[in-house]
C-alpha cells in the first residue's frame, strides 16, 4: 500500500510541477517576449506547460544524474520525492522572483 501511495504522490507532484512551471513560463513570456516584440502571441497556461515540458526533456535544468544521486543517496523513495518536488518548486519560484525583479528595471 505504501508503494501505491508513493505512486499517487508522484503523479500529483508531476502534474503540480508541470502546472507551476507553466504559470511561471507564462508570466516570464508576457514580461519579456510580448512586451519586447510587437505581435508576439500571448501564451495560455496550457501552451506554456507544453513548452516547459518540451524544454525540460532536453535540458533537465542542467542537473546531472550523478549530482542528483550524490544529493539523495541516503534518502528513501518518499524523501527523494519530497526533495525533488521542493527543489523544483523553489527553482520555479526563484525564476519568477528574478524575472519580476528584472521587470522593475524595464
Amino acid at each position: 500500500m505504501a508503494k501505491f501511495g508513493l505512486f499517487i504522490m508522484s503523479l500529483f507532484s508531476m502534474f503540480a510541477m508541470a502546472y507551476w512551471g507553466g504559470v511561471v513560463f507564462c508570466h516570464l513570456w508576457e514580461w519579456f517576449i510580448v512586451s519586447a516584440f510587437v505581435g508576439a502571441p500571448v501564451l495560455t497556461v496550457a501552451q506554456a506547460i507544453g513548452i516547459t515540458l518540451t524544454l525540460r526533456i532536453g535540458t533537465s535544468f542542467g542537473i546531472s544524474k550523478t549530482q542528483t544521486d550524490d544529493e539523495t543517496k541516503d534518502m528513501d523513495d518518499s524523501e527523494k520525492l519530497l526533495y525533488s518536488t521542493v527543489k523544483t518548486f523553489s527553482m520555479y519560484g526563484f525564476f519568477l522572483l528574478y524575472g519580476w525583479i528584472v521587470t522593475l528595471f524595464l
